[in-house]
């Protein structure tokens, strides 16, 4: 929490929260009204993943909550200063900022996982001690690391200077919140809702049709779980939303394998999830740590957030167990 530090550091805080994210200029270009004006459509799904995401939060007995649609801030393509990332939800300022999708399947995936991490827990922790570097960032299962002056200009930046927070738990909770809104898509209500079937039946030709079409990569066009696709006029494939799968793959596994060693704790394999979604959302990460340290041995949890950087690694681990 920022607690009682005085109001001008508070807010420098925030900046640099701002600045770490989206550059300088974003606050006041959202601000600015910079956002383009929503759809009816939108309007419309903005209260359908507001009632989604209170009916999750009311199954783990969580305080419901509602995000109003000025919240919600489109940015048109050539505005957009993220890059390749289709959204971000900043709760320092109320705000989930997207990218115009130009489709109502992809304005709703996007929006209910940024919903859901704005509806997790939040907190800014300004840590301030003696030879201690501020941690200033928490969400839902992402705890942040603090470093000590020692550690952090010896170990990590020792010329720049640059303020430096690891993070852990970062692909569990990308993760978990992206199982949360395949549930949603696959939900057969919402397939056969007017703002979404027609999108999701023609992505389903794509798939059917162009399978196996590659990038000269080699990677899928359509790898698993592909929410979302389109095909313009000359026959060109775009619009694809991923679903983080090599996360959600580490998160499987991990659940699978927790299910097995806990049958006699667990009836069936979605309470075990409900363990990791239970603590995204309350922010009380013990009782997963418990689960995980009391199944593999102990200091496994705090292993599995230290390999957040790398997920090949993380998996390998994982598949381990």
């Amino acid at each position: 929490m920022l607690g009682k530090m005085p109001e001008n550091e508070k807010q420098a805080v925030l900046r640099e929260m701002l600045e770490e994210f989206a550059g300088k200029d974003f606050e006041l270009k959202i601000l600015r009204g910079l956002a383009r004006e929503k759809t009816p459509d939108e309007m419309k799904i903005i209260d359908l993943v507001n009632e989604r995401s209170n009916e999750v939060l009311a199954k783990y007995e969580l305080p419901e909550s509602i995000v109003p649609p000025d919240n919600f801030c489109v940015i048109n393509k050539d505005d957009w200063r993220l890059g390749d990332k289709d959204a971000i939800s900043l709760p320092a300022l109320q705000t989930i900022a997207m990218r115009d999708f130009g489709s109502n399947t992809g304005f709703a995936a996007v929006g209910l996982h940024e919903l859901f991490h704005f509806k997790s827990l939040n907190t800014l922790q300004m840590a301030i001690g003696e030879g201690e570097m501020p941690s200033v960032y928490r969400a839902g299962l992402i705890v942040a690391n603090r470093f000590t002056e020692e550690e952090y200009f010896k170990n990590k930046y020792p010329k720049t200077g640059k303020r430096y927070v690891d993070r852990y738990f970062n692909n569990l909770n990308e993760a978990v919140t992206e199982e949360l809104v395949k549930r949603f898509i696959l939900d057969p209500v919402v397939r056969e809702n007017p703002l979404f079937k027609y999108e999701l039946e023609e992505t389903e030709r794509l798939k059917r049709e162009y399978g196996e079409v590659r990038y000269k990569s080699g990677e899928k066009f359509f790898p698993d779980d592909v929410y979302w696709a389109k095909e313009d006029a000359e026959g060109n494939l775009s619009g694809r939303i991923l679903t983080y799968p090599q996360e959600r793959r580490i998160l499987n596994a991990l659940i699978d394998r927790l299910f097995e060693i806990n049958k006699g704790q667990f009836k069936e394999r979605e309470q075990v999830f409900d363990v990791f979604a239970k603590a995204m959302f309350s922010g009380n990460i013990l009782p997963l740590g418990r689960l995980i340290d009391g199944s593999f041995g102990e200091g496994i949890f705090r292993k599995i957030g230290e390999l957040d950087d790398s997920l090949n690694q993380q998996e390998e681990f994982v598949n381990a167990l």
